[in-house]
């Protein structure tokens, strides 16, 4: 079984995907469903709603014990704190009539339902996908990366980047570093106070230092600690970090001790 789980901390939102048919009167499909969601649940600390696309979501079966499994899944899911799950793409044909959660048309109107601006969050998730971050618990520091070349010209742009990295850190319990990659970014000049304004912001949040590496166009001046290459900037780190940074960081891997965002 492959889902996809995308966890919006701020909003409260987990969304839920399948990647591969489902069959929802399977038992044994629905305690795979039931061990992933709980795994995703792990980084939870709240109350959320879930917005469940039902593409690739199907019914092999009628019988009422059939779907005991799925029914048993969400009273579950309810004890630990899901306040409504709303789903979206289920249709008749795959007989998701007597689903244990109310569900719509499209997608649409399910984002309508829990307050949110489709066109607006598409706008905004296309630059948010661009920013990559990796969680280095064990070395207590957290790496943006850009996956194409991202430029910071608007307030509109740094609200994202702030909103991204406020959302990983729901995740910590620690204080830490911030690592960016500079390869892909850019900043105008015009921007630097509110990317200034941002980072004094995290350091509210245990923020307790930040670097670039690898940035190629130097013109703007920006108000943190700039070096050449990465291995650079991971020596200063463990250095500053006296003895509580954990395992020495790998220079030649980027891996996280967690999935990505």
């Amino acid at each position: 079984m492959q889902v996809k789980f995308l966890s919006d901390y701020q909003k409260k939102i987990l969304y839920v995907s399948f990647l591969q048919p489902t069959d929802f009167s399977s038992a044994t499909e629905i305690s795979q469903l039931r061990d992933l969601w709980l795994k995703e649940l792990k980084s939870w600390h709240s109350p959320y709603r879930a917005l469940i696309d039902g593409n690739n979501v199907y019914f092999s079966s009628d019988n009422d014990q059939d779907r005991r499994s799925l029914n048993n899944l969400f009273s579950l899911l309810e004890k630990l704190f899901l306040k409504k799950a709303l789903g979206y793409n289920f249709t008749s044909k795959n007989n998701a009539l007597d689903l244990p959660f109310e569900h719509v048309e499209n997608e649409d109107i399910a984002r309508s339902r829990f307050g949110l601006d489709r066109q607006q969050e598409s706008k905004i998730a296309n630059f948010r996908d661009l920013i990559h971050i990796d969680n280095h618990f064990s070395q207590y520091f957290v790496e943006i990366s850009f996956l194409e070349p991202a430029t910071f010209d608007t307030s509109e742009k740094i609200k994202i980047l702030k909103s991204k990295l406020t959302n990983n850190l729901m995740q910590w319990h620690s204080s830490w570093h911030l690592l960016i990659d500079g390869s892909n970014l850019e900043i105008t000049a015009d921007i630097v106070g509110e990317f200034e304004s941002m980072l004094r912001f995290f350091h509210g949040f245990f923020l307790k230092e930040t670097m670039l590496f690898g940035r190629r166009n130097r013109t703007t001046l920006l108000p943190i600690k700039e070096l050449r290459v990465r291995h650079q900037a991971l020596a200063i780190l463990k250095e500053n970090a006296n003895g509580d940074s954990g395992a020495d960081a790998n220079c030649n891997s980027r891996k996280s001790n967690t999935g990505s965002l």
